[in-house]
């Protein structure tokens, strides 16, 4: 089974087959993912859905997560930054939980203090 979902300017598809998840970043490299709060907490609601739906329910350590996410208060974003630059991203569902997890973490935190792109 493959099922596709757009986010941000990458397209997630889920392989049951490979056990995979693929954020394809369609002719784009990229580094860093950019996503003001609201819309980080969106990308991990998505990421979450998808993993339970087409994978059930996961166990994940955060600790080993090779995406670093933090917030960028100058610019009222959440940062993901890749381990390396990536035109197409293929992970496990469990790094997929791990990220959704920690972006999940800085968003809220960042609405807490009021950081958003329009308002720094």
């Amino acid at each position: 089974m493959e099922d596709k979902t757009f986010i941000a300017a990458a397209e997630i598809k889920v392989s049951t087959k490979l056990r995979m998840v693929v954020l394809d970043f369609r002719n784009a490299t990229v580094w860093q993912l950019d996503l003001p709060p609201t819309s980080a907490l969106a990308a991990a609601g998505i990421f979450r859905k998808k993993v339970k739906d087409s994978f059930g329910e996961l166990s994940y350590d955060i600790s080993t997560l090779p995406i670093k996410v933090s917030p960028n208060k100058e610019t009222g974003m959440v940062e993901s930054l890749l381990p390396g630059a990536a035109a197409v991203l293929a992970v496990n569902p469990e790094l997929l939980l791990a990220w959704a997890e920690v972006m999940e973490k800085v968003a809220l935190e960042m609405l807490k203090k009021g950081l958003m792109p329009d308002k720094v």
